[in-house]
């Protein structure tokens, strides 16, 4: 937090600084099976964002190709509505390593 003179002659002059420590938000990566169907995904991604961290941010990672029922089940507006609002969730196909 910055302080600042706000009238007088030192107006406008930064008197000091205060370091304020924010929480983390905790980073969680998932694993799924993108040949899985469609209800196997949804339910298996809803039980395990409901363990996590309500402000956590979420990588959904997948390797190799997807079904087209594996696709809608993880379309932007599904996996919204998997998560509580203040989590943020995204899907990667998981690197090679």
């Amino acid at each position: 937090m910055l302080r600042v003179a706000l009238d007088g002659p030192r107006r406008g002059v930064l008197l000091g600084a205060d370091f304020l420590p924010l929480p983390a938000r905790p980073m969680v990566d998932l694993v799924i099976n993108p040949q899985a169907s469609r209800s196997a995904i949804r339910s298996n991604l809803a039980q395990r964002l409901s363990r996590e961290d309500p402000n956590a941010i979420v990588r959904i990672h997948y390797q190799g190709d997807w079904t087209a029922e594996a696709g809608n089940a993880l379309s932007a507006a599904i996996l919204r509505s998997l998560g509580p609002s203040t989590m943020n969730i995204s899907l990667a196909r998981a690197c090679q390593r």
